[in-house]
């Protein structure tokens, strides 16, 4: 017997890169606490390619563990008594973690992400454990075992049912008389062979069949009533839970975007659907199955008690039945929702890297790799509608054979002469209908089941902490200054990128920053920008520490160019103002105008109106920036941040934005990025050299030129080229 405690730990991965995390929380759970995953998975550093093993390790110290990474043997894990993660090599040389949790009879307990927990002898581990790494840990002293709440999936997805309570008990009540009509059929044969016919009343006949058509009627508009009920539900339903997941989703860290595809973004959202479709089956079919349960059997025991209870031997069956293919046929709908994802994802990347698809002639290759992520995607549907069918052969199966026997035995009651001929019928179609019922509800079981798991994949991003609300709004903020003081930066689960980082820059002044790609620059500009605060050191914004200044308020004075610039469908006026830029055109142009940026857009084919189409595509790489630009300064920022903001720009244009530049900087503060030498010369300010990670050298043009670094070096580069 495998311990309770180990089976409540268990946490299966999402997706294949989620089984470091999924060790790690089933780990946390182990020892009597509960972390989410997408929090592990920012913690490590988890990105499309996994987890790190130092990544794990530093989301564990987090989260009051110790941990410790090491290299063992087979026989070190028999002696452990607490669980370890180790890192596995699977078939195809593909990595993989699993956890060890204990090792008894002969066997050793393992918790696979993928696959649950599972049973290997010493041969089998030593086949994958090749590499013999493993992450040992231990609560530390100040860790709390407050428990975790395995259904706070459900009771989230219960807090949005419940605004429509008044809609299912309407439900309901409609499905018990539905459930009471369906069986009008059976009586009514029963009244027909036993009473009506042996009679030959035609008076009676008619009126028996009046009333049954009249029964008939009756349930059809029950139940097209029920359908409209059930209609409004769904969509009262996804409205607010969309609303409420794009609420959420919306207002998250960037940090929690960085390692998401876009399809599997789409796929979660569109999971709302598979609980919505199970919802509607619990509370239109399942409800009425049920009432149909319990009333055929009053009805068949109101017939014949010992053909009721005989009929009633069918329920143990099926519940062993479900009991043996259920964790399979979860299992199989994580698999099926896993890859539809990442089939999803790659259509996604596919369709938006077009450009360069066709540009390097790669069409045959990106057409195969589509093709080879489709075939998993329809193997793993293929897999799981394969074993679905061997559960609904064996389901048929057992209610084929319970339908036998209990027409055998009911003919044998009739032949003793215990049952009337229609008694007969009447017992046969109701115990048809109940053995339906039975086997309707088995198979809810199921749609509950894919249910759950999409709400588990759905319901992490509602565990996130917004990064701030609409509630939080700006405080009045005159920037002065902003000091980098040996400043220190990693990305979760990788090296150290910025290294002891120490420069000013002020109100009034152009500060520049060079430095070769990969160097970290980028990553310095979203430090600034408050969308990662785990650093060392300090950063400090008119004296206060930055993490303490509030986020909207900050990010109300920055304006940024970013080096790739993200266009939205839709018209000029829409992507300068990022609003309904119809509300706000004369206040857009009358700014552009003083500005002088109008020449640039009036020039377009229906000027502020025209419309660039999905990512800009009417647009060149220049007009692109200028609407980068425009959409920066509308918001009167006070610090402005340039990333390689004129990088596509034709040479007048470049000398007119550099030259607004100049004029503004007087009342706001620019921070530009750009490897174009005559930009930072014709600046005249502070620059900033920036190299593996670190400021190696500021100063201005002049200055810089006397020294020995990356700077000198280009100039030096082009100068005797």
């Amino acid at each position: 017997m495998i311990d309770k405690r180990i089976k409540k730990a268990m946490v299966l991965q999402h997706d294949e890169k989620d089984c470091g995390v999924a060790c790690l929380k089933s780990i946390i759970r182990y020892h009597g606490n509960d972390i989410s995953l997408e929090k592990l998975r920012r913690e490590s550093g988890t990105n499309n390619k996994g987890t790190s093993l130092l990544g794990l390790y530093q989301s564990a110290l987090q989260n009051q563990l110790k941990a410790e990474g090491l290299e063992g043997r087979i026989d070190d894990l028999k002696k452990l008594n607490q669980p370890v993660i180790l890192h596995v090599s699977l078939e195809g040389n593909f990595e993989h973690y699993i956890v060890c949790f204990q090792y008894t009879h002969n066997k050793f307990i393992i918790g696979d992400p993928a696959e649950g927990i599972v049973k290997f002898t010493e041969e089998e581990l030593q086949e994958i454990w090749q590499s013999g790494y493993l992450l040992q840990l231990s609560p530390n002293s100040e860790f709390r075992a407050n428990g975790f709440h395995p259904n706070r999936s459900l009771k989230w997805l219960k807090d949005h049912l419940v605004q429509d309570k008044n809609l299912f008990v309407s439900s309901i009540l409609l499905g018990t008389i539905l459930a009471v009509l369906g069986l009008a059929t059976a009586v009514f044969t029963e009244q027909l062979v036993d009473d009506i016919l042996p009679q030959r009343n035609f008076s009676l006949l008619l009126k028996g069949i009046a009333s049954w058509g009249l029964l008939l009627l009756l349930s059809n508009f029950f139940s097209y009533v029920r359908q409209l009920l059930m209609f409004r539900q769904s969509f009262e339903f996804n409205q607010r839970v969309i609303k409420y997941f794009l609420g959420k989703l919306i207002y998250l860290q960037k940090s929690f975007f960085d390692s998401k595809k876009q399809g599997d973004m789409i796929a979660r959202m569109n999971d709302s659907q598979t609980i919505q479709s199970a919802v509607q089956y619990v509370v239109g079919q399942a409800v009425i199955d049920i009432l149909l349960l319990i009333v055929s059997f009053s009805f068949l025991f109101y017939y014949n008690s010992e053909t009721a209870l005989f009929a009633l031997t069918i329920l143990p069956l099926l519940i062993l039945l479900l009991s043996l293919y259920l964790k399979a046929i979860k299992s199989k709908q994580r698999d099926v929702m896993q890859q539809h994802a990442i089939n999803e994802s790659n259509y996604i990347e596919t369709t938006n890297g077009i450009h360069s698809i066709k540009s390097f002639q790669k069409e045959e290759y990106f057409q195969s790799k589509a093709q080879r992520i489709y075939q998993k995607y329809q193997r793993s549907i293929f897999s799981f509608r394969t074993f679905s069918s061997k559960f609904d052969l064996s389901l048929d199966s057992i209610n084929t054979f319970c339908l036998i026997l209990t027409i055998a035995y009911a003919s044998f009651l009739f032949m003793e002469g215990k049952i009337q001929l229609g008694e007969l019928i009447a017992s046969l179609s109701i115990t048809n209908i109940l053995i339906n019922s039975v086997e309707n509800l088995v198979l809810a079981n199921i749609n509950i089941q894919g249910a759950r798991v999409a709400l588990e994949r759905m319901f992490e991003f509602t565990e996130e902490e917004k990064e701030f609300t609409t509630e939080d709004t700006p405080d009045p903020f005159h920037f002065e200054e902003l000091h980098f003081n040996n400043v220190n930066f990693a990305y979760p689960g990788q090296g150290a990128l910025l290294k002891d980082i120490n420069f000013s820059i002020k109100k009034g002044e152009i500060t520049s920053l060079l430095g070769e790609n990969g160097c970290g620059k980028s990553s310095l500009l979203q430090i600034v920008q408050k969308f990662y605060t785990n650093y060392s050191g300090e950063i400090r914004v008119n004296g206060d520490d930055l993490k303490d200044v509030s986020t909207v308020s900050w990010r109300n004075v920055i304006g940024v160019v970013p080096q790739t610039i993200k266009i939205f469908n839709g018209s000029i006026l829409d992507n300068i103002c990022m609003e309904n830029g119809e509300e706000k055109e004369k206040e857009i142009i009358a700014f552009c105008k003083q500005l002088g940026l109008d020449r640039y857009f009036s020039k377009l084919h229906h000027s502020y109106h025209t419309l660039v189409g999905e990512e800009g595509i009417n647009l060149s790489g220049g007009e692109k920036q200028m609407v980068a630009l425009a959409r920066a300064l509308y918001r009167h920022p006070q610090v402005l941040i340039l990333d390689e903001a004129t990088s596509a720009m034709d040479r007048n244009t470049e000398n007119f934005v550099l030259d607004l530049l100049k004029n503004l900087k007087r009342n706001i503060t620019i921070l530009f990025i750009t490897h174009r030498l005559h930009i930072l010369k014709s600046f005249d300010g502070n620059i900033l050299v920036m190299e593996d990670g670190n400021i190696k050298a500021n100063g201005n043009h002049e200055q810089l030129l006397k020294g020995n670094n990356l700077y000198s070096n280009y100039w030096n580069d082009l100068l005797y080229a």
